[in-house]
């Protein structure tokens, strides 16, 4: 009994130090942007371009073709279902709610922590191996304000750009996979998508969106920058980032759900 115990405070301890390790990095960040004022300058503008670009642009093409499937998925199982309830007719509702509230949100971010999270944690784990983050200190530059900021705020807008076309394209996968089978007129779906959705439903998705695009970018961010031995590191680090990663983003869907619904 006593082991156990010791155990499960050994894994609090661990789990508390990691989540002050993540504040103390973001805490950094606001506190280099204030000090610096490099929240707007030409190269920290350029970063974050470039991090929109790899995250947000380069992603489409894997991004639409998995909202595609998606929405004809459950556009099949509830043509299969919805009739032998009599709610036939509230496909366009149904996918609503689906697609915006859960899957738009979670698998947007879950293809940005295989794509940008892992790449993320991989450079600036490369970064600290080649001791070039030593070398922005040596001239003066905080590499929060440099490294992280850029990155925080690229995946933020990129990852609002991600959610938006995976819930478009989910919509119209699924309304293309129905007119196979029903005659839906293209103006009435959209009446009952409208319709099925509400502004807690907008919201919930912009609280997502900011929530999983700050767990990933400061996840990957902080186990880059946690290297401190050999090129053998970044492999590891990089898997901590993803793997972390996925669980915060569940675990904040499960949150964020309790409190806007149950």
């Amino acid at each position: 009994m006593g082991s156990v115990v010791a155990a499960t405070g050994r894994v609090a301890l661990g789990f508390g130090r990691y989540l002050l390790d993540m504040y103390t990095l973001l805490h950094a960040t606001g506190r280099a942007l204030l000090r610096s004022g490099a929240a707007l300058s030409p190269p920290v503008l350029r970063a974050c371009l470039h991090q929109v670009v790899f995250t947000g642009l380069d992603a489409l093409p894997v991004l639409m073709a998995i909202a595609l499937l998606a929405g004809a998925t459950i556009t099949i199982e509830a043509l299969t279902q919805l009739p032998r309830v009599g709610a036939g007719d509230l496909l366009g509702a149904v996918l609503a709610v689906i697609v915006v509230r859960e899957l738009g949100p979670i698998c947007a971010a879950l293809v940005v922590v295989g794509r940008s999270g892992s790449a993320i944690a991989a450079e600036l784990a490369t970064m600290q191996v080649g001791r070039q983050v030593e070398g922005l200190e040596a001239q003066g530059i905080d590499p929060a304000a440099f490294i992280v900021w850029p990155r925080l705020a690229g995946s933020v807008v990129a990852l609002a750009g991600l959610t938006l076309t995976f819930d478009a394209t989910a919509l119209l996968g699924g309304y293309l996979v129905a007119r196979l089978k029903l005659f839906l007129p293209f103006p009435y779906f959209l009446q009952q998508v409208g319709q099925a959705l509400t502004f807690t439903d907008l919201a919930l998705t912009i609280v997502k969106v900011a929530i999983f695009s700050l767990c990933i970018t400061a996840l990957a961010c902080h186990q880059g920058l946690a290297i401190r031995g050999s090129a053998t590191e970044i492999p590891q680090a990089t898997t901590r980032a993803v793997i972390h990663s996925f669980v915060a983003c569940f675990a904040f869907n499960v949150i964020v759900a309790l409190i806007f619904y149950f």
